[in-house]
C-alpha cells in the first residue's frame, strides 16, 4: 500500500514498531501490508483511516493528498452499498439478474445480496472490489468514495 508508506514518511515515525503501536496492529501485519505480501480487508481500511485521520478511499487512491487530515468515522459498507445502488439505478439494473449481468458475473447472487444488506453484511476483498470496478469500468477507490457517484456524474 503505497499510500500507507507515504503517510509513514510524512509522519516521521522512528520505526515500523512506532507506527504499528499507534495503529494498534501487529508489526508483522504492517510489514506485510507495506511490502504487498498481504492486503488489508476493507473493514481494516476503515480502522486504519480512522486512526490516521483520513478517508478510507485515500489509502488505496493513487495521488491522494494527506495534508488535510482530520477526524473521521469511516463506514466503507455504507458508502459502498450506496454507490452500488447508484450504479444500478443509473444503469437501470432493477432485478438481481440485471445487476449481476452489469457486474459481468464476477460475484454470485448470494454474495451480492450479502454486500447490500444492512445487517450481518459482508464486504468484498480488495481483489473482489477491483473485479467489480473493472466490470463497471471504474476505479475501485471510487466505489468506496463518498459523494463521487450521483445520477448526473455516472455513465
Amino acid at each position: 500500500m503505497v499510500n500507507l508508506q507515504k503517510i509513514c514518511k510524512q509522519r516521521n515515525y522512528n520505526s515500523l514498531s512506532d507506527m504499528a503501536l499507534e495503529l494498534c496492529i501487529p508489526v508483522g501485519t504492517l510489514k506485510c501490508w507495506l511490502t504487498g505480501n498481504r492486503i488489508p480487508k476493507l473493514k481494516s481500511l476503515d480502522k486504519l483511516a480512522n486512526k490516521l485521520g483520513c478517508l478510507s478511499f485515500n489509502l488505496i487512491c493513487p495521488n491522494s493528498d494527506f495534508t488535510d487530515m482530520g477526524i473521521y468515522d469511516n463506514d466503507i459498507h455504507k458508502i459502498f452499498s450506496i454507490n452500488m445502488k447508484i450504479v444500478f439505478i443509473n444503469n437501470q439494473a432493477k432485478t438481481y439478474s440485471e445487476k449481476l449481468k452489469l457486474l459481468d458475473y464476477v460475484i454470485s447472487y448470494d454474495v451480492l445480496i450479502s454486500y447490500l444488506r444492512q445487517n450481518k453484511y459482508r464486504l468484498p476483498t480488495l481483489q473482489t472490489l477491483d473485479k467489480i470496478a473493472n466490470a463497471l469500468n471504474m476505479h475501485s477507490y471510487d466505489l468506496i468514495r463518498e459523494g463521487i457517484l450521483n445520477e448526473e456524474s455516472y455513465n
